[in-house]
């Protein structure tokens, strides 16, 4: 019986160090979203996970989650929205009493068509989604930009990922993290500029970056340092991502 006792302490004293936290996930169809969505899902920290796309999204296989099981317990949900009209009218309830928001929403200028259509989706569609989360007061914006994103680049992409960078510190979420990946490592799925480049350039595995951005929001708000945080956004490189991907 006093085992039976000590069993049952210790389980509501681990279940008491769950941090409960609720994620909105953006972009988890693309190769770093399934594997973040994987992520979320087989930590006992994140107790409701939203995810926001076109379509419904899969964790990868090697992550051993059911999601069908997620989704009739409650704790997932899939919705799909009209990125058009992104207002806190038309998405604001996924993104009320929801403790991160993290966007890994990203396309290519072949993907989108062309430039504009590039420029809409890949700034547009995250500043606006960013925009609706800080005014449902989400607590920490988590967003994976790329190597070299600068502002003022000469090259689209990089110029766009700069600006995307300049919108989101700007709203001052109390807890900003951007991640800045060098070429990344998505297996088959890797774009055709990634295979040219993977000849002379090391990558990093999509897996490792989601399991960082997982890693480090867990460590903010299991710091007991999220009341009146810094609005400073923390910009993260790959030997940071590696570094955290180390953690548990």
């Amino acid at each position: 019986m006093a085992a039976n006792e000590g069993v049952s302490h210790s389980t509501q004293e681990s279940e008491s160090n769950m941090l409960g936290l609720r994620a909105v996930l953006v972009g988890a169809t693309g190769s770093i979203g399934e594997c973040l969505l994987g992520e979320v899902l087989a930590s006992k920290n994140f107790s409701k996970v939203i995810v926001l796309g076109r379509r419904d999204a899969t964790a990868p296989s090697s992550y051993q989650v059911d999601q069908k099981v997620e989704e009739s317990s409650g704790r997932l949900e899939q919705h799909k929205i009209d990125f058009e009209t992104l207002s806190k009218e038309t998405v604001g309830q996924y993104f009320t009493d929801k403790d991160v928001f993290f966007c890994t929403l990203g396309s290519t200028r072949k993907q989108a068509g062309s430039a504009n259509n590039f420029r809409h989706i890949d700034y547009d569609y995250v500043v606006n989604c960013a925009n609706v989360a800080k005014e449902c007061e989400v607590k920490s914006m988590v967003y994976v930009s790329s190597y070299g994103a600068n502002p003022n680049s000469m090259l689209l992409y990089t110029e766009v990922k700069g600006k995307v960078e300049e919108a989101l510190k700007k709203l001052q979420f109390p807890h900003t993290t951007i991640y800045r990946p060098g070429l990344l490592s998505r297996g088959d799925k890797a774009r055709f500029v990634e295979k040219i480049y993977a000849w002379f350039v090391s990558s990093i595995p999509v897996a490792t970056v989601a399991k960082a951005m997982r890693v480090e929001v867990e460590g903010h708000f299991s710091s007991k340092q999220t009341t009146g945080a810094s609005a400073q956004a923390r910009t993260l490189f790959n030997s940071d991502i590696y570094k955290l991907a180390e953690e548990k």
